[in-house]
């Protein structure tokens, strides 16, 4: 019998987080699942911990040879998901009830919609913090969902529940991978349910990806480029007017082409104010220096 839902975990040299996330999913009381493990590891840990787990739960493993990017590991285990339910939880998240599963489920088929979401509670080393998307950035995206390439709202993908359809993640893609998903999606499908309810723990660590490029300038401008022309987003001021920020940032110059669809008297306002901040403060470090260097 075909589970309804596929509980899809791409994984990679993390056992010890991969166990404490089987463990959340072994506590959920909706039981109608098979969790899918896609291994990018080296070592067996990983594989060690799914066949620790394999007599108790639904759970099938796939060793998987490591792509590009981590998308390639997702995309496997989205063409091998045999439920209509999709629920990606990456091996370093939990779900952080034991109703969470339900919930979603709940949300989802009740809504009518294809696609949902739900708050987070983000976990580091030292705190923890709630997070949702606002009541503003909710009425953001249902005006419009390209909103979302002004900022990710809707979280990361292990907050996220949907029905399975032919949408991939681009395995070009390493920072904004999770926005451009959603954009596909959302497109394809439109309209999305949500609620604010922290249902999922997402940890924060420096072994993540999302660390490792968050301050690639290279990557991240590459990136919101290619959504930028992909979803033709420059037929609109207010995305002229970001993407021109995110070149101003990561560039350091803009050209004639850049300011294309801007206001621009407003953008190369900003860009002059934020060069003006950004030399005060280089000034301001050069004469501390050279006056802690001659008290020296």
């Amino acid at each position: 019998m075909i589970p309804k839902i596929s509980i899809l975990i791409p994984a990679y040299e993390d056992g010890k987080r991969l166990e404490r996330l089987l463990r959340s999913i072994e506590e959920q009381t909706e039981k109608d699942y098979q969790v899918i493990i896609s291994d990018d590891s080296e070592s067996d840990d990983c594989k060690k911990v799914a066949q620790k787990f394999s007599n108790r739960m639904a759970l099938t493993y796939l060793p998987h040879k490591r792509g590009k990017t981590a998308a390639a590991n997702w995309n496997n285990l989205l063409r091998y998901a045999p439920g209509k339910i999709i629920k990606f939880m990456h091996q370093d998240d939990w779900f952080a009830e034991p109703e969470s599963l339900k919930k979603m489920v709940d949300l989802l088929e009740e809504s009518g919609c294809s696609f949902a979401f739900s708050g987070w509670k983000l976990v580091n080393a030292s705190n923890y913090v709630y997070g949702f998307i606002s009541p503003e950035q909710e009425r953001n995206l249902r005006e419009n969902i390209d909103n979302l390439f002004l900022g990710n709202c809707i979280g990361a993908p292990s907050d996220t529940i949907f029905y399975k359809n032919e949408v991939l993640f681009d395995e070009e893609m390493r920072w904004a991978v999770d926005i451009d998903f959603y954009l596909q999606y959302l497109h394809c499908r439109p309209g999305f349910a949500l609620t604010r309810e922290p249902l999922v723990c997402i940890e924060q660590h420096n072994g993540q990806v999302t660390k490792q490029v968050q301050n690639d300038d290279a990557i991240n401008l590459r990136e919101f480029e290619k959504i930028f022309q992909k979803y033709s987003l420059d037929n609109v001021t207010m995305f002229c007017e970001y993407m021109l920020k995110i070149r101003m940032r990561r560039q350091k110059y803009i050209t004639m082409k850049d300011l294309q669809g801007c206001r621009t008297n407003k953008v190369i306002s900003l860009w002059f104010r934020e060069r003006i901040n950004y030399y005060k403060s280089s000034m301001k470090k050069r004469v501390l220096k050279i006056f802690h260097g001659k008290i020296g």
